[in-house]
């Protein structure tokens, strides 16, 4: 479930993808990109679970939720989505949308930033705190 959290800026917007879940990252990273599409300016965070969404060798492997499971919905991103997962981050970079992760979630997951795709950015509390502050947040 999506939710909105009413404060800071209109024409800034974070997406906060905290799960691991394919469905849900795939409809964060759409609304990160229909975001600045509509010239807004847009950062996607990955935190808790949804870190594992940027690690190199699991980020092919994610899984639906189980409200999707069984309807086709990762082959239908894999065929349909902007040509799959990778071409979907792509498309997130394409745009400049900054792609941050959490430094604490990646350390609570023994994970280091060697472990993610190229282009992100580690950032830590104090950042996640301020950007939470001036942006819209949307959390999936």
């Amino acid at each position: 479930m999506s939710t909105l959290v009413e404060r800071g800026d209109t024409d800034k917007v974070l997406i906060v993808i905290q799960t691991r879940e394919l469905d849900r990252i795939v409809i964060g990273l759409v609304q990160a990109i229909q975001s600045n599409e509509l010239g807004i300016d847009t950062a996607v965070l990955f935190t808790m679970d949804g870190v594992e969404a940027v690690v190199k060798e699991r980020f092919p492997k994610l899984k639906t939720s189980k409200s999707v499971v069984g309807s086709g919905f990762k082959r239908y991103v894999d065929n349909v989505v902007v040509g799959g997962y990778e071409n979907l981050i792509q498309a997130v970079r394409d745009r400049g949308i900054p792609i941050l992760v959490d430094d604490t979630s990646l350390t609570l997951a023994g994970l280091t930033k060697s472990d993610l795709i190229d282009g992100v950015k580690l950032v830590g509390p104090t950042t996640i705190s301020i950007l939470s502050s001036q942006r819209r947040v949307y959390t999936v």
